[in-house]
């Protein structure tokens, strides 16, 4: 006679967003006279979750703990470790919560579903009755994503804009090689305004106690700190007293837990240093290096011998001419940044701008493109801002036949330089190092926005863009710089 188990399945939310965590609770409860031999506490997951289409009755996804170990290991017949079996006494019951993101082998498809857990007693399955919910497509109001390279991971912060107008605000962290390989965690729920710009933060040296980002709503500035599936830190929302406030993507954390987050006004007439610091926000008011709006601005950071050092490199348009220019500056004190030094002017427009993020000893490099000029040619320039002796390489490159909705770059060091281009729904890639340089297809991005060209330390390119059916999707270039 089959013993009377019974398997009850709830999930933490009945939304969840693509590329989310999903979090379930799958309960064994006893229902016979006698005591059961079931699963032990110090087991893997003994559940398997099946995730049903409406209306299917094939399950169209499975997750479990085993299979995840198998995919892992590259072998089918890998077999989950035994433990010690452990009694259920009658009437008792033994709940499990598990995020199933966390053990999924592919990435699941958004649209409605429903979900049981089935448990294995001796020759029985014993499923649960099904659960309703719904994987949803993020409806990003801002995206900031980076590449730590002193961590070796892929960091993602996201805006999403519910549909009763307030945001939920989602962090990603992986170590994988492939950014959509971690799930995203929520780290704000609901907040009751709107979120047009946000910033995720690079580490300066080696350290692991989760990751700062910040962002901005009504005018105020507001931080706080992910670190596995919850917050490490937060900071109150600080008032900006500035017109429009623009948050630049990139900000900065230090080993002392403090970080670092820059923004300017629409004018460009205010640039202000955000500080958090010992559970405290401070603001520095700092003098422009610049007269005009800046087309283009990235911040950088230098240890030198003289400790921290902050670079922005920005492109000034001026009657005629773009002037690309950099100063430097202290990020822990509020001395003002030096005079700025020009590295270059031209009358073409300039259409994309990075600085390497973080050097030691070498001088910053700023990546940024111009043109096209005469003949429909392009430049690719790579400036060395060293003030003593700035310089610049120059590659040249034809301009794409067909219009082009975003270009993007990577600050890459070595001698593979990437373009990356939207246009007429498809992302176009070429090397503008190569001699004979050549747009070339990767792939089909209808409607696609973010469009962004992370590197990791292996030398894998990765294009990442939003895709609205699909959300936050990723791409390896077929070349390794």
């Amino acid at each position: 006679m089959t013993a009377k188990l019974e398997v009850t399945i709830k999930t933490e939310r009945a939304e969840v967003l693509f590329q989310e965590e999903f979090w379930v609770e799958a309960t064994l409860t006893n229902k016979d006279a006698d005591p059961i031999e079931v699963y032990g506490r110090a087991q893997a997951s003994p559940f398997r979750y099946q995730l049903f289409r409406p209306g299917e009755t094939e399950f169209a996804y499975q997750i479990s703990h085993k299979a995840y170990r198998a995919f892992k290991a590259g072998d089918d017949q890998l077999q989950t470790p035994k433990a010690t079996p452990e009694e259920l006494a009658p009437g008792e019951s033994r709940a499990l919560r598990e995020d199933l993101s966390r053990w999924s082998t592919e990435l699941i498809e958004p649209g409605p579903y429903r979900i049981r857990a089935v448990y294995e007693y001796q020759q029985d399955s014993i499923p649960s009755v099904l659960a309703d919910f719904e994987i949803i497509i993020p409806q990003p109001t801002a995206i900031a994503s980076q590449f730590c390279g002193m961590n070796r991971v892929f960091g993602a912060v996201l805006a999403h804009g519910e549909t009763d107008g307030t945001t939920s605000l989602m962090q990603q962290e992986t170590y994988s090689r492939a950014p959509d390989n971690g799930s995203f965690s929520r780290r704000f729920d609901k907040l009751p305004h709107r979120v047009d710009h946000v910033a995720l933060a690079l580490n300066t040296s080696y350290f692991d106690e989760g990751r700062w980002f910040a962002w901005i709503q009504d005018g105020d500035i507001a931080a706080a700190a992910g670190f596995g599936t919850s917050l490490s830190g937060k900071v109150a929302p600080a008032a900006l007293n500035m017109g429009d406030p623009q948050l630049a993507s990139r900000g900065f954390q230090f080993p002392d837990g403090s970080a670092i987050f820059f923004i300017l006004d629409a004018t460009g007439s205010s640039f202000l240093q955000v500080t958090v610091e010992d559970g405290k926000m401070h603001q520095i008011s700092r003098p422009n290096p610049w007269k005009t709006h800046p087309s283009h601005i990235s911040f950088a950071h230098s240890e030198t011998d003289a400790g921290s050092e902050m670079l922005v490199a920005y492109c000034e348009p001026t009657a005629g001419s773009n002037a690309i220019s950099f100063a430097s500056f202290s990020p822990h004190s509020a001395q003002p940044t030096t005079a700025p030094i020009e590295v270059h002017a031209t009358p073409n427009p300039v259409v994309a701008f990075t600085l390497t993020p973080l050097v030691n000893s070498a001088p910053p490099q700023l990546h940024w493109l111009r043109g096209p000029a005469d003949e429909g040619l392009m430049t690719y320039q790579r400036s060395t801002l060293d003030a003593a002796h700035p310089r610049n390489e120059d590659f040249f490159f034809f301009a794409p036949t067909e219009p082009v909705d975003i270009w993007t770059l990577s600050p890459t060091t070595g001698n593979f330089l990437p373009v990356l281009i939207l246009s007429d729904d498809t992302i176009f890639w070429l090397d503008a190092a190569a001699e004979q340089s050549v747009w070339t297809s990767l792939t089909k991005a209808t409607s696609a926005s973010a469009l962004r060209l992370l590197t990791d330390t292996k030398g894998v390119h990765w294009v990442q863009w939003y895709h609205p059916l699909a959300g936050l999707l990723h791409a390896a270039l077929p070349i390794m710089g």
